[in-house]
């Protein structure tokens, strides 16, 4: 069966070890005819762009380039936290409204909700 090509969004932090791991997968969705949009600081354009996906500029204040990191980790995931409440507004500025006629739809409060699956 054929399936038509999608738009596969990703969002990320410009932190090259988190950055790598997905440009293989990049790569394949691309060369399967998918369209990628990776959402990341400009500071990893190349990487992203190399692999094939299209950069959307969504600054970030990590302190990745100075690797100037607080001590207590509760503080580094604050850190993380900030990012995100940064990045949404950048967003929803650079990516036009959905106007997809997707047939999925939320449950109605008559349906039950789907039960997750168990990990195997």
């Amino acid at each position: 069966m054929t399936s038509r090509p999608a738009h596969i969004a990703m969002i990320g932090v410009p932190i090259v070890s988190h950055v790598l791991p997905s440009l293989e997968v990049i790569r394949e969705l691309v060369t399967r005819g998918h369209r990628v949009t990776y959402a990341n600081d400009p500071a990893v354009a190349d990487l992203i762009t190399a692999a094939g996906a299209e950069l959307i500029p969504c600054s970030s204040m990590l302190p990745v380039a100075e690797n100037n990191w607080p001590e207590d980790a509760v503080a580094a995931m604050n850190l993380f936290l900030d990012n995100v409440q940064l990045a949404l507004p950048q967003l929803r500025t650079t990516t036009p409204p959905r106007t997809s006629t997707s047939t999925t739809s939320a449950p109605t409060p008559d349906a039950p909700s789907p039960k997750p699956t168990a990990a195997r």
